[in-house]
């Protein structure tokens, strides 16, 4: 999906690292089982942080080899509920990712958002038959945000929350009530970073084509200067704050660290790179863990 809520890999502990890497493998493994080989492609980083909020740190790990990587066996937990869920919520949001795309992009990203369209169209009907509250807080969420959109709001918090409500929906399917709002919170707050994030990144191209982005009605100007990409950053570091102050009251697991890593140490420095302007460049260098 979007890839910005991710670990600082040289920061994590050997173990830590096989621990998170089990469960982005485990997502990738209940995408294939659920959805198909095709389906892979759609494996993120955002919806892995959904799923490991939740894994039982007992959660056993497997050793498996698959289509990625055939030689080498790697960690993977199989078989959660988890994961399927995360998985059944990875191709709901792909789908409506690809419709945005197909409306708003030109050209070959448009033909491209298309094409995934037609493949994902059967796959988001299993998907939303799974998870129907879900795909339908997904849907008015998106269709709030549309509204906004067609009002051109500049309002930055207006369009985030729209985005963080659907990100913190899944949250409500918890039981524990302590463990439903403190998850909430988490959700909100990463989706709300989800959005300032991918706005500051498409900036430019934004501008340049005319499309909707709270922050270029906001400041208007060719390239955020230093003082306003303070400014986003303060509201993005909020946030994070907000995220990891529930994060801290979550009960302490083998996954402590490795959420701890990504809302402190990760996000922070996809932040750098997306304000510095070199997310995107790099980006496909640091796809693959």
């Amino acid at each position: 999906m979007y890839g910005y809520i991710r670990p600082d890999i040289g920061e994590l502990r050997i173990n830590e690292y096989r621990r998170f890497r089990s469960a982005y493998c485990g997502l990738c493994e209940a995408l294939r089982q659920r959805y198909g080989v095709l389906a892979r492609f759609l494996i993120g980083y955002d919806m892995t942080f959904l799923a490991l909020l939740s894994l039982s740190p007992e959660t056993a790990i497997e050793q498996r080899r698959c289509v990625v990587h055939p030689l080498r066996k790697q960690p993977c937990i199989c078989g959660m509920t988890e994961l399927f869920d995360a998985a059944d919520y990875t191709v709901i949001l792909a789908y409506q990712k690809m419709q945005d795309d197909a409306a708003d992009e030109k050209g070959f990203r448009s033909i491209r958002a298309r094409l995934a369209l037609r493949l994902l169209r059967s796959r988001c009907r299993k998907a939303a038959a799974r998870q129907p509250k879900f795909d339908e807080n997904v849907r008015q969420c998106l269709s709030q945000l549309a509204a906004v959109e067609e009002r051109g709001s500049a309002s930055l918090d207006e369009a985030a929350d729209c985005f963080a409500r659907l990100m913190a929906f899944p949250a409500d399917r918890l039981a524990d009530e302590m463990q439903r709002r403190l998850q909430s919170e988490i959700l909100y707050h990463v989706g709300r970073a989800v959005y300032i994030l991918d706005a500051a990144d498409d900036y430019s191209d934004d501008r340049k084509n005319g499309r909707y982005n709270p922050l270029c009605l906001r400041f208007g100007s060719k390239v955020m200067t230093a003082e306003e990409k303070a400014e986003i950053r303060a509201t993005l570091n909020l946030s994070l704050s907000r995220a990891m102050s529930a994060a801290a009251l979550l009960p302490e697991s083998a996954w402590t660290p490795i959420i701890e890593n990504i809302l402190s140490c990760g996000v922070p420095h996809v932040a750098d790179a997306v304000f510095a302007g070199t997310w995107k460049k790099n980006r496909k260098n640091t796809e693959d863990l």
